[in-house]
C-alpha cells in the first residue's frame, strides 16, 4: 500500500474522483504595498487573512480574515503584512475517507479473502504495510467532521495554521491534526487492524523516514499523531533506518505480541552471518523481536539485480550454514517475546507539543522544535550508518516512549505510573510546553504518589483537548520541588541519580519478567561491533567489523534477586549455572560470551527454593586444541546452483567455474622483449597495472573543461601518428558490461537486470563545460550508418574530420554519417547546459527506426505552482488494436487521457511525492485512424518532466510504437499549444533534481516499454534476446591500429588442471615458468595434479583495439580437482573471484 508498482490507490482513484486527496496550500504577499493574490487554476480557494509583521517577518497581531471573490484576494497598503490566500489542490489519495479505504482493502486484501483464505494462519500468517503515504491536510468532509468534534468553523482560520501566534492558535493547530489523526485512524488504521484480528493475522509496518525513526516532527506532519494511529498494528516497527524504541514501546503499552525490524537492506552481498547477528543486537535489545530480513530475492538475472543483495540468506555462499544463525535469532526473538517489560523510565512523546507547533506545510515554530530537539537527544538514533546512542542509553537506562492515551488510562500506585504491565517509576518531559489536559492530570496524580517527574527545558503552560487547571497544579510541582526542571538533556543522569538500578552493566540491557522468571538480554558489545563513519546517506554502506570490539566477560550486578541465573546461549542452544556473588540487595554475575556476543541470563521464580550458588572460580586461559597452521589438502566444493541462470548466463546446472578476472597487466615497450626479460619465469615488472577480463581503453577523453579551451577536433588520418591524444585520459569499459563499478548502480539501486545503456562516464561537469572524446573503428567497406550519440548536452560530432551537423534537442541525436572502408575516426564534444554527471553512449546503428528511443519532455515556460499542464500527441493508427499499453513517467500528479478517457492515474501516490513513477497502463479505446494521448499534469512548482512509450499490436500481429518526442504539443491552463521542449537530461530521481543538481542518474532504458537495441551488442548476454542486428558489433580502436605486446599475469588456484583463456589476439601461456600449450579456443591442458596455487603468465599479440583487461573476452575459467593450500585468505592463492566452499583434509 505505500511502495507498489500496483498503483491501487491511482486505481481506485481514476475510478472515483471523489476518493482523491486534498492539500491545503497557499500563496502568500508580503510586503507594504496593494496586494492581491490568485488562486492557482488547479486550487479551490477556501480562506484569506492579511497578518500583521514585525521588522523580522515574525506575526506581530491576530490575522484578518480577507473577503475571496472569484478566486481572488486583495488587501490595502499600508502596514508590513503577510497576504495569505489558503486553497485546495487535489492529489494522492483520501486516507480520511472511510469509503475509499474500503475500496482499497477490498482492491488487496479482499483479493486475499477471496482467493487465499484456506492459507491464513499457517501459510500466511500476516501481512506487511511499507511506508504508509502521508496523511493529507485537508478534504472533503474534513471541515465538517472537524467542525463535529472541536465545535467550531476552521475554514474562515486556516491562515492562523501557518500566521497565527499564542494560545488560541496553538489550541487551533492541535485541533486540526488530531481532527486529521481521528479521521485516518477511523478510516484506515483501525480497520486494518479489525480486518487482520478477524482473521487471526499479524499485522506489520514501516513507515517513511524519518517518522520511523521517531522524529517528532516528521510523525505529526505525515501522520498526524503516530503513536495514536500506529497502536493499531500489531507488530510495530520499521526497517534498518527507523528506531526500535518507540515501537517497542507500543507493543509494551497496548500488549501487541511482536516488534518487526526489517533489515539489512543496501548492505551488499558480502554481509556475513556474524556481521548480520551483530547488527541485530542493538535492535533486539530495544525491544525488536521479528526479523524480517530485508531483500529475498528469487531470481537474480546473471548476478546483475542489485536492489540490495539479492539476499542475506539462501542467496549467499553460506546458506549450508545459515540454521545456526537463524536458530539463534529465533529462540532470542521467542524468548524476548514472552511475559512483559521491565522498566522504571517513561519518556512522554511531545506529539501535544509538536501539534501545536506545526503548520500544514511541516514547518515547525520554536517551541516544537524544542521538544523535538530535546527528544532526540534522549532517544539518540538507531539509523544504520549514523547509530548513535542518546542520553539515555549512554547512561545505560531502559525507557518506553509514551503516547498520550497509553498515560490517561494509567494508574498511580506508590510513585508508580502504571499502565497494564509496566511500572515506571519516573516520567520524562522533553520540552513538552503543551500537554493535553487529562496527560497534565496524571502527571499531577502520578507526582503526587511519589513519583520522580523531570522536565526537560520548557515547563508545560497549555493544555489542549479540554480546559483544565491541571497545568497550574502541574507548574506547582515544579515551584515546590516536587517535581525536577532542568534545562538541558545532557543533565539527565545525574537528575536520575537518585533512582535505583535494577540493572548495573556495562552496557545497556533489556529486563523482562516472564510467568515471574526475570530475563535479561546483555549484548558484549554496545551499541555493536561495528564501525562505521558517520553518514547519513542510506546509500552509501562501508563499515568494519571486530569481534575483538566484544568484551569475552562481563560482570553484571542485579538488584532484587537472590537466586543464580541460568545463562542460555542462543546460539549452542543450551542453558548451565552460572556462579555467582551474593550482595546485600542481589547478586554480581559474570558472563562469559565464549560462543555469542549475546546472553541471556533467566532466574527461577521466586518461590524456588534454589539458592545462590557459591562464588566458583574459573580460568580464562586459552588452551590450544589444535595447531591448524600449515598445508591442507583441498578442494572446491561449490554450494551455488546456476539452473535458471541466477549467478550467470547462460543458464546451466550445477555452480559457475571457478574464475580469474583480474590480472597483472604490462606492455612491452619499443625493442623491448619480455621473453627474453625473464617475465614468463617469475621477474614480471613490478610497475605493472591491474586489469579486469573485458575491461579495456577504447578510446580517448579531455575535459570537463571549458567549453572554449577543448581543442580543435583530429582531421583525416594520416598513417602511424595515432590519434593525437597527448594528455587526454583513457576511456575504460567493457564492451559487453559497460562501465566497471559503475557508480549509477549505487545510485538507482541496480540495473534491473540489464547492463546500462550509457558507458562513457566523465564526472560531474559544471553548466558551460565540456568534454571531448576521441576514437576510431575499422570497417570492412563503406557503409551509411547513423551515429546514435546519447548524452545529457548539447553536441558536436566529426567522423574523420569532418563536422556532422544537424544536432537536435534532446538527448538522443541519430545523426546519418557515411563510414569509409578500413579507419574511421569518431569524435564529438558534449557541453553541459547544467550541471550534471556527464555521461554517455554512442552506437553505429544500421536500423535507426528501432533503436529510437522516448524522449523526456518538459514545458518551454517556468513552473507556476498549482497550474495545469497537458501534454498531447495526436497517433494515426494504421489497424485498431488487439493489445495497446502505454507506459508513462511523470514527476508530479499525471492523469492518462485516450480519446477523451481517463485510462490511468499516477503521482501522489507514493511515499516519496517526488520520486517520478513510471507505470504502464492498458488502452481499451484506440481505434484505426486518429487518436489523441493526453497526460494532464499538475505543476509542483518545479519544472515538470514526463515520458511516453507505447505499443499497440493488432488481431494479425502487425505492431505500431509511439513514443514522446518533438511532436508532441503542451499547454498550460487551457491557453495556447506549444512545441515541447525536450528535456536533454533522462531519468533521474526529481526528489534530488535541482536546478544545478548533479546527482541520483538512473539508466534512461529504466522508463522505456521495451528493450531497444542495446548501444553495445555484446551486452545483449544479459537479454533473453541475442541482438538483432540494429546496431553495428564494431569494436573501437584508441590506437587507430597500432598494436603492442601484451602480458597477463595472476595465480592459478590450487588443484586447477585446465584452463581456458578466450583471448582477443593469439597468445602464449607459461605456468610457473614453463610454458603450456593453448589451443585454438584457447584451452590449456595444464600439467601435474593441480598441486599448489601457480603462478601464470600471458603474452598476447593482441586483435586491433584490444588491450589491457580486453586482451580476455571474459573470465579464464578452470576445471579443478585436489589441491593443496594453508589455510589464510583465498585470495592469496587465485581464488579472488570464487564464491562457495573449500573443504580442507589431512591426516
Amino acid at each position: 500500500i505505500g511502495f507498489s508498482g500496483a498503483n491501487f490507490q491511482g486505481e481506485v482513484v481514476r475510478e472515483n474522483g471523489a476518493f482523491a486527496a486534498q492539500w491545503l496550500e497557499s500563496v502568500t504577499y508580503e510586503g507594504s504595498g496593494q496586494a492581491e493574490l490568485i488562486c492557482p487554476a488547479e486550487g479551490v480557494p477556501l480562506a484569506a487573512a492579511a497578518t500583521p509583521l514585525d521588522p523580522s517577518g515574525e506575526p506581530s497581531g491576530l490575522p484578518v480574515p480577507l473577503a475571496v471573490d472569484g478566486g481572488r484576494v486583495s488587501a490595502a497598503s499600508g502596514e508590513f503584512q503577510r497576504v495569505r490566500l489558503v486553497y485546495a489542490v487535489r492529489r494522492g489519495f483520501d486516507y480520511f475517507s472511510p469509503d475509499a479505504c474500503a475500496q482499497l482493502f477490498d482492491r488487496v486484501h479482499g483479493e486475499f479473502e477471496r482467493r487465499a483464505v484456506d492459507y491464513f494462519g499457517d501459510v500466511i500468517v500476516g501481512s506487511f504495510q511499507d511506508e504508509l503515504p502521508s496523511l493529507a491536510t485537508w478534504g472533503d468532509g474534513f471541515a465538517t467532521a472537524f467542525q463535529a468534534q472541536m465545535g467550531y468553523d476552521i475554514v474562515p482560520r486556516l491562515p492562523e495554521l501557518w500566521d497565527g501566534r499564542g494560545d488560541a492558535a496553538d489550541r487551533l493547530r492541535s485541533d486540526y491534526h488530531r481532527v486529521r489523526a481521528a479521521l485516518a485512524e477511523a478510516a484506515f488504521f483501525k480497520p486494518l487492524f479489525e480486518w487482520h484480528e478477524r482473521h487471526h493475522l499479524l499485522c506489520g509496518f514501516d513507515q517513511q523516514g524519518p517518522a520511523r525513526a521517531g522524529h517528532p516532527v516528521a510523525s505529526v506532519h505525515f501522520y498526524a499523531d503516530y503513536l495514536r494511529t500506529h497502536r493499531w498494528f500489531t507488530v510495530p516497527g520499521s526497517d534498518h533506518h527507523g528506531e526500535a524504541k518507540i515501537h517497542s514501546s507500543l507493543a509494551h503499552l497496548y500488549d501487541r505480541p511482536r516488534v518487526w525490524i526489517e533489515s539489512f537492506h543496501s548492505s551488499g552481498w558480502g554481509g556475513t552471518l556474524e556481521e548480520t547477528f551483530d547488527w541485530l543486537l542493538p535492535w533486539l535489545r530495544a525491544g525488536a523481536t521479528l526479523y524480517d530480513p530485508h531483500a529475498v530475492y528469487y531470481s537474480t538475472r546473471g548476478g546483475w539485480w542489485e536492489w540490495a543483495p539479492p539476499s542475506t540468506c539462501w542467496r549467499q555462499p553460506y546458506w549450508r550454514h545459515y540454521s545456526h544463525f537463524s536458530r539463534a535469532v529465533s529462540r532470542l526473538c521467542y524468548v524476548l517475546s514472552q511475559g512483559h517489560h521491565v522498566c522504571d523510565i517513561g519518556v512522554l512523546f511531545p506529539s501535544a507539543t509538536v501539534q501545536a507547533g506545526l503548520a500544514p506545510d511541516g514547518k515547525p515554530l520554536p517551541a516544537a522544535q524544542t521538544a523535538h530537539v530535546i527528544y532526540e537527544k534522549l532517544a539518540g538514533s538507531m539509523f544504520w550508518q549514523d547509530m548513535q546512542p542518546g542520553v539515555l542509553d549512554r547512561d545505560r537506562r531502559d525507557y518506553d516512549v509514551l503516547d498520550d492515551a497509553s498515560l490517561q488510562r494509567a494508574s498511580v500506585e506508590n510513585g508508580a505510573l502504571i499502565i497494564g504491565a509496566e511500572r515506571y517509576r519516573a516520567v520524562i518531559l522533553p520540552g513538552c510546553y503543551v500537554l493535553e489536559a487529562a496527560s497534565a492530570e496524571t502527571l499531577v496524580r502520578f507526582v503526587e504518589s511519589g513519583g520522580l517527574l523531570i522536565a526537560i527545558g520548557a515547563l508545560p503552560a497549555l493544555s489542549v483537548v479540554a480546559e483544565s487547571e491541571s497545568i497550574a497544579a502541574l507548574r506547582q510541582c515544579f515551584v515546590d520541588g516536587r517535581a525536577r526542571h532542568i534545562d538541558d538533556a545532557e543533565a539527565l543522569p545525574q537528575a536520575l541519580a537518585s533512582l535505583p538500578r535494577t540493572v548495573d552493566a556495562p552496557v545497556p540491557t533489556l529486563h523482562r519478567r516472564i510467568d515471574g522468571r526475570d530475563v535479561i538480554f546483555v549484548p558484549a558489545a554496545t551499541p555493536y561491533a561495528t564501525r562505521q563513519e558517520r553518514n547519513r546517506s542510506w546509500l552509501a554502506v562501508a563499515y568494519t567489523f571486530d569481534p575483538d570490539d566484544y568484551q569475552r566477560s562481563m560482570r553484571v550486578v542485579v538488584r532484587g534477586v537472590h537466586n543464580a541465573p541460568e545463562l542460555w546461549d542462543a546460539y549452542a542452544g543450551t542453558r548451565r549455572n552460572l556462579p555467582v556473588e551474593v550482595l546485600d540487595d542481589g547478586i554480581a554475575v559474570d558472563i562469559p560470551f565464549d560462543s555469542s556476543p549475546a546472553a541471556l541470563l533467566i532466574w527461577p521464580p521466586p518461590d524456588d527454593d534454589g539458592v545462590a550458588h557459591a562464588n566458583l572460580s574459573r580460568s580464562d586461559e586459552a588452551v590450544t586444541l589444535a595447531d591448524l597452521s600449515g598445508e591442507w589438502e583441498v578442494s572446491i566444493e561449490p554450494t551455488l546452483e546456476n539452473q535458471f541462470g541466477d549467478l550467470a548466463r547462460p543458464a546451466h546446472a550445477g555452480a559457475p567455474p571457478v574464475q580469474t578476472w583480474h590480472f597483472h597487466h604490462c606492455v612491452e615497450a619499443p625493442g623491448e622483449d619480455g621473453v627474453a626479460l625473464g617475465w614468463p619465469a617469475g621477474a614480471f615488472p613490478a610497475a605493472d597495472e591491474m586489469v579486469m577480463a573485458t575491461f579495456g581503453p577504447q578510446g580517448w577523453f579531455l575535459g570537463p573543461l571549458a567549453a572554449d579551451q577543448l581543442p580543435a577536433p583530429y582531421g583525416a588520418h594520416g598513417g602511424d601518428e595515432g590519434l593525437q591524444v597527448i594528455g587526454w585520459q583513457s576511456a575504460v569499459y567493457s564492451l559487453s558490461r559497460g562501465v566497471r563499478r559503475d557508480p549509477i548502480h549505487l545510485a538507482s539501486l541496480g540495473p534491473n537486470g540489464h547492463v546500462p545503456e550509457e558507458f562513457l562516464l566523465f564526472g560531474r561537469t559544471e553548466k558551460g563545460q565540456g568534454v571531448q572524446f576521441r576514437t576510431s573503428v575499422w570497417m570492412e567497406e563503406a557503409i551509411a550508418v547513423a551515429l546514435a550519440l546519447g548524452a545529457p548536452a548539447a553536441k558536436r560530432l566529426w567522423v574523420n574530420g569532418q563536422e556532422i551537423g544537424g544536432a537536435p534537442a534532446g538527448y538522443l541525436w541519430m545523426a546519418p554519417v557515411q563510414l569509409q572502408a578500413g579507419l574511421n575516426v569518431i569524435e564529438f564534444r558534449l557541453v553541459a547546459e547544467q550541471t550534471l554527471n556527464m555521461r554517455c553512449s554512442w552506437a553505429l546503428v544500421r536500423n535507426p527506426q528501432r533503436y529510437a528511443r522516448p524522449e523526456w519532455m518538459t514545458t518551454p515556460d517556468e513552473p507556476q505552482m498549482h497550474s495545469g499542464i497537458t501534454f498531447a500527441c495526436d497517433l494515426e493508427l494504421p489497424f485498431t488494436p488487439a493489445h495497446a499499453t502505454i507506459q508513462v513517467g511523470a514527476d508530479a500528479p499525471c492523469r492518462v487521457v485516450v480519446n477523451g478517457v481517463e485510462m490511468g492515474r499516477q503521482g501522489g501516490f507514493d511515499p516519496y511525492y517526488s520520486t517520478a513513477r513510471v507505470q504502464p497502463y492498458p488502452i481499451s479505446n484506440l481505434t484505426a485512424g486518429k487518436n489523441r494521448i493526453e497526460l494532464q499534469i499538475q505543476d509542483m512548482g518545479r519544472r515538470v518532466a514526463v515520458v511516453v512509450d507505447g505499443a499497440a499490436t493488432g488481431v494479425d500481429g502487425e505492431r505500431f510504437a509511439w513514443f514522446s518526442g518533438p511532436t508532441w504539443q503542451v499547454r498550460r491552463d487551457g491557453g495556447a499549444a506549444l512545441p515541447v521542449q525536450l528535456r536533454r537530461r533522462q531519468w533521474v530521481d526529481m526528489q534530488y533534481d535541482f536546478v544545478e543538481s548533479a546527482l541520483f542518474d538512473m539508466d534512461p532504458s529504466y522508463a522505456h516499454l521495451w528493450r531497444r537495441p542495446h548501444p553495445l551488442p555484446a551486452a545483449n548476454w544479459l537479454e533473453d534476446a541475442p541482438a538483432d542486428g540494429s546496431v553495428i558489433a564494431a569494436t573501437p580502436d584508441a590506437f587507430a591500429g597500432s598494436t603492442r605486446i601484451e602480458w597477463l599475469a595472476w595465480t592459478v588456484p590450487p588443484g586447477a588442471v585446465a584452463m581456458v583463456a578466450p583471448v582477443a589476439g593469439s597468445a602464449r601461456l607459461w605456468i610457473d615458468g614453463k610454458e603450456a600449450r593453448l589451443d585454438e579456443a584457447g584451452r590449456a591442458q595444464l600439467d601435474g595434479d593441480g598441486g599448489h596455487s601457480r603462478s601464470a603468465v600471458l603474452r598476447v599479440e593482441p586483435e586491433r583495439g584490444a588491450s589491457g583487461g580486453c586482451l580476455l573476452r571474459g573470465p579464464i575459467t578452470y576445471e579443478l580437482g585436489v589441491g593443496k593450500m594453508a589455510p589464510g585468505l583465498w585470495g592469496d592463492h587465485g581464488l579472488e573471484s570464487y564464491s562457495g566452499g573449500v573443504r580442507y583434509r589431512r591426516q
